[in-house]
């Protein structure tokens, strides 16, 4: 089995960060306001896969969605195996 490319893993993150926040019911604007260096249109591209993120960027959105870096990617991870 090869690794999967960078889309499918940018893809993997995208879906847990959503499925995070929805967990949560948290509107974008409120993790927007959890977080000080994450515009709303950032926010949406990393949901929607279309950029990466920095590891900065994801301890401060990991925060903002009441979790752990490595929770969000052991869920991306675990959704790439599966």
């Amino acid at each position: 089995m090869s690794p999967p490319d960078t889309a499918a893993r940018r893809q993997a993150l995208a879906n847990a960060l959503l499925a995070r926040r929805n967990e949560l019911g948290l509107p974008q604007r409120e993790v927007i306001d959890r977080t000080a260096d994450l515009s709303r249109s950032q926010l949406q591209r990393l949901e929607q896969a279309q950029t990466t993120i920095t590891v900065e960027r994801l301890w401060s959105l990991a925060a903002a969605l009441e979790t752990t870096p490595s929770a969000l990617l052991a869920t991306a991870e675990d959704s790439l195996r599966s």
